[in-house]
C-alpha cells in the first residue's frame, strides 16, 4: 500500500488501526525500531525522539500511539 494512502486509512479512523500497518507506516516516514524487551518496542526518530510501542492482544495499535504518530505528521504538514 502506497504510503500516503496508508496514512490518510490511520489518520480516518486511528481507533482501528492494525498494528503492522500501525510499523509500516512509521517505517515509511522513517522512523527506525530499536528492539525492546518482549513484545514492547521502541520506534525512535532524529526529529521527535521516540515512540514506544505494543500491539494489543487482537493485533490492534493502541490508540494512544497512533495519535502520538499522527500528532507528529500533522506538525510537519504531512497530513490534512
Amino acid at each position: 500500500m502506497k504510503k500516503v494512502k496508508l496514512i490518510q486509512r490511520i489518520a480516518n479512523n486511528p481507533r482501528d488501526v492494525r498494528f503492522s500497518d500501525f510499523t509500516k507506516a512509521m517505517a515509511q516516514c522513517g522512523w527506525t525500531l530499536r528492539p525492546g524487551k518482549g513484545s514492547h518496542q521502541i520506534w525512535t526518530h532524529e526529529d521527535r525522539g521516540f515512540i514506544p510501542a505494543q500491539s494489543l492482544p487482537n493485533g490492534k495499535a493502541k490508540q494512544y500511539q497512533v495519535e502520538a504518530f499522527l500528532k507528529w505528521l500533522d506538525e510537519r504538514g504531512l497530513i490534512q
